[in-house]
């Protein structure tokens, strides 16, 4: 959720996986990415609008914690910002439908080690 003014910041940190199958016990990943074993990867920051909150069933629970389109068509990739294997740094996000630079917003990507630590700062 966006402040008044329609800033909104999100932080996230994920550890490389050892081993791809350690991560496989009892998930469906609906053939997603089974977890980031590859040093130098290829990371993709990606911001998703989810739609109107589906509260039939507590749907909003999956809906906001996944990443496929859980309810038809309602789920869709809108901003990104790629970062080529073993880069890191800052760079403006995108808009998906035409590729042109959002002003105002930021994509930070660190690799440190076995973590990549990502911040995103977006403008409604």
């Amino acid at each position: 959720v966006a402040d008044d003014h329609g800033k909104l910041m999100l932080t996230s940190g994920l550890y490389r996986t050892v081993d791809p199958l350690a991560v496989d016990e009892g998930i469906d990943f609906k053939g997603l990415s089974r977890g980031w074993t590859s040093p130098d990867a290829e990371v993709h920051l990606v911001v998703r609008d989810h739609g109107p909150v589906v509260y039939e069933n507590d749907g909003y629970i999956e809906q906001i914690s996944s990443f496929n389109d859980m309810f038809d068509g309602c789920c869709e990739n809108v901003q990104a910002a790629p970062f080529a294997p073993n880069e890191d740094g800052s760079k403006m996000l995108y808009v998906m439908a035409d590729q042109t630079e959002i002003e105002g917003t930021q994509a930070v990507l660190n690799r440190r080690g076995d973590l990549l630590q990502a911040v995103i700062s977006t403008v409604d």
